[in-house]
């Protein structure tokens, strides 16, 4: 049986269990790529612009479809409560047969409908064209000289976030070098976006003593 639960803020609600809402069915839109084109005079074809304004492909938002049936048997309370709850909010929206993925978009609640006994809605949500996994990435490097090992990473590039734990450190990634000294403190650099497949990092003591960082990011997919 297919479920939902829907978070904003702190607050998360289970579609059958807090709404008495039973999702029907569920459709996500395609995630349409960004590609802008012009015609050249006296050229054959077109000139497509879909990676000027960087060197990975972007995307459209997505539109996600939840048809949702009552059974309450208030109908038209728990519609204007879902409405107060979730409507034009910012929300995240896990599936139950995806159970390790969040969508996360702003969501819209449609026209409450009666068919005799049986009333329905549909939610929608203007979503992000990825899918994140539920749990971060921490993954902790160590290195008494130097280090180095590789990342996995989804669809979605992501910039991830350094935090030293002890020592003096930097770090080398595609010929970009950072340092870091501060102890308990977390960086983030835009010049270091891990990309799907393999990343290759590596790990630099400053000092007499050892350094260790945790590295935090959260993948996505398509």
């Amino acid at each position: 049986m297919l479920n939902a639960q829907i978070t904003v803020g702190t607050n998360t609600y289970d579609c059958i269990n807090d709404w008495e809402c039973y999702p029907t069915r569920f459709s996500i839109g395609i995630a349409e790529p960004n590609i802008e084109k012009v015609n050249v005079p006296y050229s054959s074809g077109a000139l497509y612009l879909a990676n000027l304004a960087g060197e990975f492909p972007t995307y459209k938002n997505r539109e996600i479809s939840l048809p949702m049936l009552i059974v309450g048997e208030h109908p038209q309370l728990i519609y204007s409560a879902i409405n107060n709850q979730i409507n034009g909010k910012k929300i995240k929206l896990t599936l139950s047969d995806d159970e390790d993925y969040y969508w996360e978009g702003y969501a819209r609640v449609g026209t409450l409908t009666s068919h005799g006994w049986q009333w329905d809605f549909v939610l929608y949500v203007d979503a992000y064209p990825y899918k994140y996994e539920l749990e971060e990435q921490n993954i902790e490097m160590s290195a008494t000289q130097s280090y180095g090992r590789y990342f996995e990473c989804g669809d979605m590039p992501v910039v991830p976030t350094f935090t030293l734990n002890t020592g003096d450190a930097g770090i080398r990634f595609n010929g970009k070098y950072h340092r870091m000294s501060t102890v308990g403190a977390t960086y983030k650099f835009p010049d270091i976006v891990f990309q799907k497949d393999s990343n290759y990092l590596s790990l630099q003591k400053y000092g007499s003593t050892g350094t260790t960082i945790t590295v935090t990011y959260r993948n996505g997919r398509l």
